[in-house]
């Protein structure tokens, strides 16, 4: 997954792109990283805030049981032995 992040100073009314590969819409930060969100995929508020800290690049690590993220990892590529 690739994420962009713009930072735009002043209001903006901005136009949501069409797209056929589902909903697609211009959100708040706050409205994305909200825990109890329904309208976002679970693992998004869980690796999105190191993304948008600029943690160095990770390999982020879930494991599912139960339709419920029983475990989370985020190593980073300078933790990994080659």
């Amino acid at each position: 997954m690739n994420v962009y992040q713009v930072k735009l100073q002043g209001p903006y009314e901005l136009q949501t792109p069409s797209a056929n590969v589902g909903i697609l819409d211009w959100k708040d930060q706050l409205w994305v990283l909200d825990e109890w969100n329904q309208g976002v995929e679970g693992m998004i508020p869980r690796y999105l805030p190191q993304v948008l800290k600029g943690v160095e690049p990770c390999d982020h690590h879930f494991i599912i049981q139960d339709q419920r993220i029983a475990r989370y990892e985020w190593p980073t590529f300078r933790d990994k032995k080659l």
